[in-house]
């Protein structure tokens, strides 16, 4: 009996219906903004969230909600993708400027209630959250009150704000914290105790857009591939020359979109080797072979962002730079990693990072590796592996 193939889901960007949606304690898949920690304790350290090249701190790109059925542990999981927004970092297949984290907590755990509530509406869609438990805390990490990652250091003065590091402080004190800033009394304030200003910050934040610390904050809608199949299986009894032409005008309006948000690549996977055989013979570019192939399969969804297919295959937009079994480090526990989700260039048109300039923040596609055992982070973040693959 053949292996049943992996569910494929897509991801897509959209606005939040409600902002709590985005909160950790709702399970969010999202881009930008802050993150939305799933494990409040034991956070990456700065020094793993700043780009080796450049030396500025990350900025987060996404996360996407991942729980495995077939694992107690991981009830709830997430992957979080982070990446540097300085253009000169970005060489052609290097994955230097980006950072992945894996967390995953069990369905009893310390943070969240193990009874499920629901929100929202039935003609807009339910949502599934829970509720916080002890907020207070201790194991929780304090977070930088400008990106939201771990706060290990404080405003020596008034001991209140927390910060990733030097630049966040200064960014901070420059965008008001100086005029705010109140110096404690010589013989109080524990530094351990000292208030988190966190929400007075992110409402500056939010409203700045000449900032460069966060990227535009949107929800990431997931819906099946075969879900968006079988509504366009049932859109009507075309006959053949219709759907031919229904096929026709979608690889137009994939052409129109790829046309309008930079350019793509092709693909592999989708190409069988007769078909490769009989394109050398016609004398038919293997490439224009391998795009074709790619925009068949892209353009049942064009705007896509995500395509998430554990233990399956991700859709490479060129034949150059593939990822092989022996490009990617088995996880620090000693299993092998698989392949769990890739990030589409269309991604960019909404991230506002186009530049004039000759370097800019691109990729064809990236190929995000996890855990194939997804081993315990003990309420931690374990570093997994992204794959850059540039046309």
């Amino acid at each position: 009996m053949a292996a049943e193939e992996p569910e494929i889901s897509l991801g897509f960007v959209a606005n939040p219906e409600n902002a709590d949606y985005l909160k950790s304690n709702y399970f969010p898949s999202k881009v930008g903004g802050k993150p939305a920690w799933l494990s409040p304790a034991n956070l990456p350290p700065a020094k793993d969230l700043t780009c080796p090249l450049c030396k500025k701190p990350f900025v987060f790109l996404l996360q996407a909600y991942a729980p495995l059925d077939d694992s107690a542990d991981s009830f709830h999981r997430t992957v979080f993708v982070f990446a540097c927004r300085n253009a000169p970092c970005y060489d052609k297949n290097d994955n230097k400027p980006f950072a992945v984290f894996r967390s995953q907590l069990p369905k009893v755990n310390d943070f969240y209630s193990a009874q499920p509530f629901t929100a929202g509406s039935a003609s807009k869609g339910e949502v599934t959250f829970s509720e916080l438990v002890n907020p207070d805390s201790p194991l929780r990490t304090p977070l930088c009150c400008v990106c939201g990652c771990s706060g290990s250091v404080w405003c020596s003065r008034c001991r209140g704000p927390r910060y990733c590091g030097k630049e966040h402080q200064t960014l901070h004190w420059k965008r008001g914290h100086k005029s705010e800033c109140r110096p404690v009394a010589a013989e109080g304030g524990d530094k351990q105790k000292a208030p988190i200003a966190d929400s007075k910050w992110s409402r500056v934040i939010a409203m700045d857009a000449s900032l460069s610390v966060w990227l535009p904050e949107m929800e990431l809608a997931i819906e099946t591939e075969s879900e968006l199949e079988r509504v366009d299986d049932d859109s009507g009894n075309e006959s053949e020359t219709d759907e031919e032409e229904g096929e026709d005008q979608r690889l137009k309006d994939f052409d129109a979109f790829v046309r309008s948000h930079g350019n793509a690549g092709a693909l592999d996977g989708e190409v069988s080797n007769a078909e490769l055989a009989e394109a050398a013979a016609e004398g038919v570019g293997i490439t224009d072979t391998f795009f074709k192939a790619f925009k068949k399969r892209m353009a049942l969804a064009p705007e896509q962002v995500l395509r998430h297919n554990r233990d399956g295959s991700p859709l490479w937009l060129t034949t150059d730079h593939q990822a092989g079994s022996e490009d990617v480090p088995d996880c620090s526990c000693g299993a092998k990693r698989t392949f769990e989700f890739q990030i589409l260039p269309q991604l960019l048109a909404h991230l506002h990072l186009d530049t004039l300039e000759a370097q800019s923040v691109d990729w064809a596609t990236l190929a995000v590796y996890t855990c194939s055992k997804s081993c315990d982070a003990l309420n931690g973040y374990k570093r997994e592996f992204l794959w850059k693959q540039d046309f």
